[in-house]
């Protein structure tokens, strides 16, 4: 929607512009074509001007960042983050120009699906007065965690306890079924027994939807040390 957003405002601009010249011409900005072929190919009318590109670029990060604070605002939307390198190769080095090797980190929003009211994520108070969270609670102010601890934070996992009368837990029921699964339908002596393999019983099934993401810029963050992390953060 961005990019067509931004077709149509280079549009605007030249007349003799097609959707088709300014999504290829983006791409050719967004992998470094040099600015003498883009304007080389502007005139064969394979691409818009730089100018335009320029214009496109602008137009489409006023957009998303209109969108990114109308996410935020909300408090029902997630931020992800991750580091990518970029290697700035100079076709004939010398001492002022050099290749370069850069850092960054990229991020994205991504809204939680299902969740209209932020206040249903404030959960942090409640699970740490849970008792049995107040035995990992204070496992950790010791300095020490166990198996145990863990298993005592889990003792009201149903998924994996055997029900009465059950020879198998619900989580080794569903595994047995995607072994049985897999010998009727990509075996090759079990035709005959398909008639008794059942469908798999859903449980806690998450809907099928789109998730709409919006990216953020680039950061020239090294995120992969201790202050690289706080400085992505703030």
């Amino acid at each position: 929607k961005t990019v067509i957003c931004a077709c149509i405002f280079a549009q605007s601009s030249n007349e003799r512009c097609n959707t088709l010249q300014c999504i290829f011409s983006l791409f050719l900005h967004s992998t470094g074509t040099p600015q003498r072929v883009i304007e080389a190919l502007a005139h064969t009318s394979i691409s818009i001007s730089t100018q335009s590109i320029a214009a496109a670029v602008r137009s489409l990060s006023k957009e998303a960042n209109a969108q990114i604070k109308q996410a935020v605002w909300t408090l029902t939307t997630a931020l992800a983050y991750d580091n990518f390198d970029i290697d700035f190769k100079t076709a004939q080095p010398t001492i002022e120009h050099q290749s370069q090797f850069i850092s960054l980190t990229s991020a994205t929003t991504i809204p939680l699906y299902g969740i209209n009211n932020p206040v249903v994520l404030q959960c942090s108070h409640e699970i740490w007065q849970n008792e049995s969270s107040g035995l990992v609670r204070a496992s950790l102010a010791a300095g020490k965690l166990t198996t145990k601890d863990l298993r005592i934070f889990h003792q009201e996992n149903s998924y994996g306890t055997i029900p009465p009368g059950k020879h198998l837990s619900p989580c080794e029921e569903n595994f047995a079924w995607h072994v049985r699964d897999i010998l009727l339908n990509h075996g090759k002596y079990f035709d005959f027994l398909k008639h008794h393999h059942d469908d798999l019983v859903v449980i806690n099934a998450i809907p099928l939807h789109k998730t709409r993401q919006v990216p953020c810029q680039a950061m020239p963050i090294k995120q992969s040390t201790t202050d690289g992390n706080i400085k992505v953060m703030d």
